[in-house]
């Protein structure tokens, strides 16, 4: 959309260097608790009948310093735009179940073990056949 071409137009002004997203998704990342912010319901009743991805939904939020990570890694793994008619903007924020363990990969800059996604899976409470959204 218009906020890409801008960011290309910045890009070849300063004349920076293409983006290499491949490398950039490589680089070793040091995580830490201020990666996320990890908030209570105000009725905190509602954590008694809430599923562990319903909580990561509504009250887990990416701070600003890991959320253009966040946004490429997501992007470059959404659901893909079925017609003609539907621009990037509108299209759905939503990646599927299968291509979650990619991501999050992608995201600690390293593969995820088979064990590691199977468990993180179970924990969180996603299939392959589920759609989760940018939230």
């Amino acid at each position: 959309g218009q906020h890409n071409e801008e960011l290309a137009r910045l890009q070849r002004e300063l004349r920076l260097p293409p983006d290499n997203m491949e490398l950039w998704l490589s680089l070793p990342r040091i995580f830490s608790r201020q990666s996320a912010r990890f908030e209570l319901p105000l009725d905190r009743r509602e954590l008694n009948t809430m599923t562990p991805l319903d909580y990561v939904r509504k009250h887990v939020s990416i701070t600003s310093n890991r959320r253009l990570l966040y946004n490429r890694v997501f992007n470059r793994n959404r659901k893909e735009v079925d017609s003609e008619d539907t621009t990037q903007e509108n299209a759905e924020r939503t990646i599927s179940g299968q291509k979650m363990t990619l991501a999050l990969g992608e995201m600690m800059g390293r593969p995820l073990t088979e064990d590691e996604a199977a468990w993180f899976s179970q924990l969180v409470g996603w299939s392959d056949d589920d759609w989760l959204d940018f939230r």
